[in-house]
């Protein structure tokens, strides 16, 4: 096995970055809601998980979860989006 140093020219690798981002940023769903096992697969959040943050009244029916009859539940992406960034902290302090 032979090991060989190889030389990326900084700005071609931040090129690659660019469109590796850009490449999922175009995978990631389109819609404001998607079905609660998808939102689960994609972001990383299990079944049980939402179930308990349903239980304990974290996340609501009407507001970041919706119930469709036939189709089951489904996650409203900005009603989350808007309740990480009421939940979460910034950063940038001063």
């Amino acid at each position: 096995m032979t090991t060989e140093n190889v030389v990326i020219n900084s700005g071609l690798l931040i090129e690659l970055l660019n469109q590796v981002v850009r490449q999922n940023l175009n995978e990631q769903p389109q819609s404001k809601t998607i079905p609660k096992e998808q939102y689960s697969k994609l972001y990383g959040v299990s079944i049980d998980t939402i179930r308990k943050r349903i239980q304990t009244g974290i996340w609501q029916y009407g507001n970041q979860l919706l119930r469709v009859e036939g189709a089951g539940d489904f996650v409203d992406l900005e009603a989350i989006d808007k309740w990480v960034r009421q939940s979460g902290e910034s950063c940038l302090r001063e």
